[in-house]
C-alpha cells in the first residue's frame, strides 16, 4: 500500500513512551489516528490521546522526498522546532506493504522523547477529521494545549469546517459553518491585535479571514452582513497591493473575486435576507457575530428537544425564532403581491399576539421580544383590543399554518394554539 503523502486512517491499540533510551510508560489504548494530506501538508489528528502529553492536532509541511522516503520508514520533519507536546518529527514505519507502527518525536529534557502507537490500518475513505470536531471552542482548546494558538492555524481549522460544510443542506453543516466563523472572527481578533501592537498598515492575511467571514455570514442568511465584510475585504485587498513589498501579488488569492460577486448581490431582490436591515451609519464590527438566522434555520430543521404545548419563555422565544425566518423561507416563493401582504400581515399580527402573551403570563416586559425596528403603537393597538384578535388569530391557527410548507413538525402551529389559549384563559 503507497503511504507516501497520502491520507492515513490508523486505530492504535497500545503505545509506548520512550526518552533518553529509556521506556517511560506503555499500555493499551484506543486512539483513532488520522493524517489528512492538504497541497503541500500532512495534518494529524488524534482522539482519545487526552490523557497523554502530546497534541491532538498538528502538522507537517512536505520538504525534500529523499529526505521523507527512507528504507524502513515515510519521515516527516517540522520545519520549525516545536516546544511542549508539539511533535517535530513523524515516523511511519512500513513492513511489507502494511503500516506496523507510527512514531511522533516531542523535545523532552533529554533529547526527543517518543510516542509510539501500534495497531491496524483502516481503509476506509474518510472525511477530514475537522468536520467531526465541529464545535470553535474544542478546536481553540487543543490549538492551545498544544502551544500552536494563532491566526493561521484558526484560520486552516475554519477552512476546513467551511469546506466541509459549505452546502448547508441541512443543520449540522449550519452548525458547522457557525463553528467556522467562530473560528474566522477570533484570527480576524488576532491579526488586528498583532497590526495595532507592531503599528503595521496591513496584513496579507487579513483579507483572506475576512473572505471566509463573508462567505459563512452569506451561507446562513446573513447576505446584509455578509456583503458589508466584502466592502471591508476589498479596501483591505487594496491596502495590501499599495503597501506590501511583495510584488505581483494577485488580488483575487487575497480574495477581490469573492468580495465582487458577493457585493453584486447588493440589491438582489432575491437574496433572502434573512437578518434586518442594517443602518449604513451604525458602527460596524465585522468580526462581530450575528447567529440569529443560523439559530432560526436549525430549530425548524431538527428542533431543540422541546414540546410545542408547553408554555413556557423558552418555547414563545423558540416560537418568535420559527416565525421569523419561515416567513423569510417562504418569502421569495410568493408571486403574488397579495399574497405576500398577508403572510406579511399575519406575521406581525402574530408577533404582537406572542409580546401580549408573554407579558400577560409574566414572563417579562414585551420589549424583551422586541427589536430595533418594531412599532410600539402596532403593540399599543393589539393591546387594546386584544381577546378579539387572539380568538382570531385562533381560529386561524386551528384550521392552518401558513407555515406549514417550512414547519414540518407543525411546531409553530400547536405552540401558539397553547400560547393563545393559556393567555385568554388569564385574560
Amino acid at each position: 500500500m503507497d503511504l507516501y503523502r497520502k491520507n492515513i486512517h490508523y486505530i492504535a491499540d497500545s503505545y509506548e513512551i520512550y526518552e533518553g533510551g529509556r521506556c517511560l510508560e506503555a499500555g493499551v489504548c484506543n486512539i483513532d489516528i488520522r493524517g489528512v494530506v492538504k497541497a503541500n501538508k500532512i495534518t494529524f489528528t488524534l482522539v482519545g490521546a487526552e490523557n497523554l502529553p502530546l497534541a491532538s492536532v498538528f502538522s507537517f509541511y512536505f520538504t525534500d522526498p529523499e529526505g521523507e522516503l527512507l528504507a524502513d520508514r515515510i519521515s516527516y520533519l517540522a520545519t520549525e522546532q516545536g516546544g511542549g507536546n508539539m511533535p517535530t518529527l513523524c515516523h511511519l514505519f512500513i513492513k511489507g506493504y502494511d503500516l506496523d507502527f507510527i512514531r511522533f518525536a516531542t523535545l523532552g529534557m533529554n533529547g526527543y522523547k517518543l510516542f509510539e502507537f501500534k495497531g491496524r490500518l483502516l481503509e476506509d475513505a474518510f472525511q477530514d477529521l475537522s468536520a467531526e470536531i465541529k464545535t470553535a471552542e474544542k478546536i481553540i482548546f487543543e490549538l492551545k494545549r498544544s502551544n500552536s494558538y494563532n491566526a493561521e492555524n484558526l484560520t486552516e481549522w475554519g477552512a476546513n469546517l467551511y469546506a466541509s460544510n459549505e452546502g448547508v443542506q441541512g443543520a449540522e453543516e449550519i452548525k458547522g459553518i457557525v463553528e467556522a466563523m467562530k473560528l474566522f472572527a477570533e484570527a480576524d481578533r488576532l491579526i488586528r491585535k498583532s497590526m495595532e501592537d507592531e503599528g503595521a498598515a496591513y496584513s496579507i492575511s487579513l483579507p483572506f479571514v475576512l473572505k471566509f467571514l463573508a462567505l459563512c455570514n452569506y451561507k446562513i442568511g446573513n447576505v446584509s452582513r455578509a456583503i458589508r465584510i466584502a466592502k471591508i475585504g476589498i479596501e483591505e485587498v487594496e491596502n495590501v497591493l499599495e503597501n506590501s513589498v511583495i510584488g505581483g501579488i494577485d488580488p483575487n488569492t487575497l480574495g477581490k473575486n469573492v468580495f465582487e460577486e458577493l457585493i453584486a448581490k447588493d440589491g438582489d431582490d432575491e437574496k433572502n435576507d434573512l437578518e434586518d436591515e442594517y443602518d449604513e451609519d451604525a458602527p460596524f464590527n465585522e468580526a462581530d457575530l450575528k447567529l440569529d438566522a443560523a439559530e432560526g434555520f436549525v430549530l425548524l430543521m431538527e428542533g431543540d428537544g422541546s414540546k410545542p404545548e408547553e408554555v413556557s419563555d423558552r418555547n414563545i422565544k423558540s416560537i418568535l425564532k420559527r416565525i421569523k425566518y419561515a416567513g423569510k423561507l417562504i418569502w421569495p416563493k410568493l408571486n403574488n403581491n397579495d399574497e405576500a401582504i398577508t403572510l406579511f400581515n399575519v406575521m406581525d399580527l402574530t408577533k404582537q399576539a406572542l409580546c401580549f402573551c408573554w407579558e400577560k403570563l409574566g414572563f417579562g416586559h414585551h420589549t424583551d421580544l422586541m427589536e430595533e425596528g418594531d412599532s410600539l403603537m402596532s403593540f399599543m393597538l393589539f393591546q387594546m383590543d386584544a381577546r378579539p384578535r387572539l380568538e382570531a388569530l385562533l381560529r386561524l391557527y386551528t384550521l392552518s399554518s401558513p407555515f406549514g410548507d417550512v414547519d414540518k413538525e407543525d411546531y409553530i402551529r400547536r405552540g401558539l394554539i397553547s400560547v393563545f389559549k393559556k393567555a385568554m384563559d388569564s385574560l
